[in-house]
């Protein structure tokens, strides 16, 4: 029965691509996001690890693990999760129950990923506080300082509001009906759509609040990190064609 109705909701609310050019634009945008998305990841684990010393810059509480964590959340576990959902089952034929696990397991583990970025930043924060250099009267707040942080816990709470619906709507049984499903499928891909997007250009921004008018400069760590700012505006072309695609 169970097998009867995953079929029945693929076919209700997903309808299997047919034209090769709509497989092919799949196959480029849901293989490249992978491939984009890996190199996006171990670029930016190599420039931090420069700005720290040559080290990884794992020490929790630590500044520089703030992007790092926030650029495997949002920069390789998210996209992929969003790609996931349509280009396994397309291409490679894995079946509808076991491609909803598979996006909602690794959307989870971006969301997870992402609040650990968020706290490793809070305690750096506290830290500053305690230590008078921030929060005082005549400085910076201790939180919230700039338009990315702003932005950032936005889209952090979007993206848990939008798993946390997926997980209820579309993964409990017996608990939606597939006509509800089938009208609330509209809104669940926009709001993926906002929190995906959202958080690549959160990278973005982040970069450009971190180095300012430092990262104006041709110093080889400056370079790079432009280097990931443009490939992430590329992989964002790239789930955009995925989904596009479906």
């Amino acid at each position: 029965m169970l097998e009867v109705d995953q079929k029945h909701e693929y076919e209700a609310m997903q309808p299997p691509v047919q034209s090769s050019s709509s497989k092919l634009a799949m196959a480029v945008g849901g293989i490249g996001t992978h491939v984009l998305a890996f190199v996006i990841f171990l670029m930016m684990y190599f420039v931090l690890s420069d700005f720290n010393g040559g080290t990884a810059p794992l020490e929790w509480g630590s500044f520089l693990l703030h992007p790092l964590l926030m650029t495997l959340a949002f920069g390789f576990f998210s996209p992929i999760g969003t790609v996931v959902y349509g280009s396994y089952e397309r291409l490679f034929r894995m079946d509808h129950a076991s491609a909803k696990v598979v996006h909602m397991a690794v959307q989870g583990v971006a969301l997870l990923t992402a609040i650990l970025g968020v706290s490793t930043m809070w305690i750096k924060h506290d830290a500053l506080a305690a230590a008078g250099i921030l929060g005082g009267p005549t400085q910076p707040p201790a939180h919230f300082q700039t338009g990315h942080s702003w932005v950032g816990m936005a889209v952090v709470v979007i993206f848990g509001l939008q798993w946390l619906g997926g997980l209820v709507t579309f993964m409990l049984p017996n608990v939606v009906s597939l006509k509800t499903k089938k009208a609330i499928m509209p809104l669940h891909v926009i709001l993926g759509c906002i929190a995906v997007f959202g958080s690549l250009a959160s990278i973005n921004a982040g970069i450009i609040s971190w180095r300012g008018a430092d990262g104006r400069s041709l110093d080889p760590k400056d370079m790079q990190l432009k280097t990931v700012s443009l490939l992430v505006y590329l992989l964002a072309i790239l789930v955009a064609i995925t989904l596009g695609a479906r």
